[in-house]
């Protein structure tokens, strides 16, 4: 049975983990004095499990052979996933069976975290919004106080003209802490591509149909996606499909993979956002497979009647 013991050596905590033989088996009838596993591959730690500690109840004296020092360095607490979140959620009394799930999925569609392998990690907006929040807000007690009040009024044991009341003066204390505060949040997903209707920069944020850049000043409502819109336009190095984009000094051609860049000849330019959207779809359809799909019938009595007016 694998045990570890702790001994108290000229004033000092020391701590020896090892082995304890609870009936020796077989090794008793041959005598045997090793107790290690011949089929087992040697480790670091095999050195400590190997050895044999002595039965000693507490405080028994005993008789220390050597000690050494170790170096180690301590690790953090492992993330949460979707099992331990929820069994946490649980724990505390927060949302119900049938809404934890949901309020995961909220916390990840609103970019609050984000999900990294079978992980959840705070991205940069949730990591400042518990910073700016205050201590009591971002804490569970206080969620768990109001799910558990929900729940003696849902029984006919609380007051909900009082416990609203309650909410209304909670709700204004803390919005009136964070408007007296000097922090200011700052957007975690700011690029370096300014808007070209108002000189702001612009900010990636991820919608259902993938990524796109939006104006970070909210009188502006300039929108386009992230990624370049992909057409039949091949690229002379590697062949592949390339993208469109707009740039300082217009449109061009971008290949992802060996980052080719080709220029186009734009005919007309100005026209705002719908003349720039407009000549998109015109070089999608330019650069794009035309094939028709007809029908085979069709095609073949339009050639006979053809034939036959010949």
């Amino acid at each position: 049975m694998i045990k570890s013991a702790s001994y108290f050596v000229a004033g000092e905590k020391l701590y020896a983990s090892g082995k304890v033989v609870k009936k020796a088996g077989w090794k008793d009838v041959y005598r045997a004095t090793d107790f290690t596993d011949p089929d087992r591959e040697e480790t670091e730690s095999d050195e400590d499990s190997a050895q044999l500690l002595p039965q000693a109840a507490e405080k028994d004296a005993v008789t220390v052979r050597n000690a050494r020092q170790l170096s180690r360095q301590t690790k953090p607490p492992a993330r949460y996933n979707e099992a331990s979140l929820l069994s946490q959620m649980e724990k505390w009394g927060l949302g119900t069976p049938a809404t934890r799930a949901d309020i995961i999925e909220k916390l990840v569609s609103s970019d609050t975290i984000e999900r990294q392998g079978s992980s959840l990690i705070p991205t940069g907006k949730g990591t400042q919004l518990i910073e700016l929040a205050s201590e009591e807000l971002r804490s569970p007690e206080l969620t768990a106080r109001w799910e558990l009040e929900l729940e003696r009024i849902s029984k006919g044991k609380g007051s909900m003209e009082q416990f609203l009341s309650g909410i209304r003066k909670k709700a204004a204390e803390l919005v009136d802490e964070v408007k007296k505060s000097s922090a200011a949040y700052k957007p975690h997903n700011l690029t370096g591509s300014k808007c070209p209707d108002c000189g702001e920069f612009l900010q990636e944020v991820k919608g259902k149909r993938g990524r796109f850049l939006v104006c970070s000043s909210r009188e502006c409502s300039y929108k386009r996606e992230a990624d370049g819109q992909l057409t039949n336009h091949r690229c002379p190095q590697c062949h592949k499909k390339m993208e469109i984009h707009t740039g300082k000094s217009g449109k061009y051609f971008q290949c992802r993979p060996c980052n080719v860049v080709e220029k186009i000849d734009n005919e007309s330019t100005g026209g705002g956002r719908r003349a720039s959207a407009k000549a998109n779809r015109q070089l999608i359809e330019k650069f794009s497979d035309q094939t028709q799909l007809g029908n085979s019938l069709a095609d073949k009595l339009m050639a006979a009647l053809q034939k036959k007016d010949e």
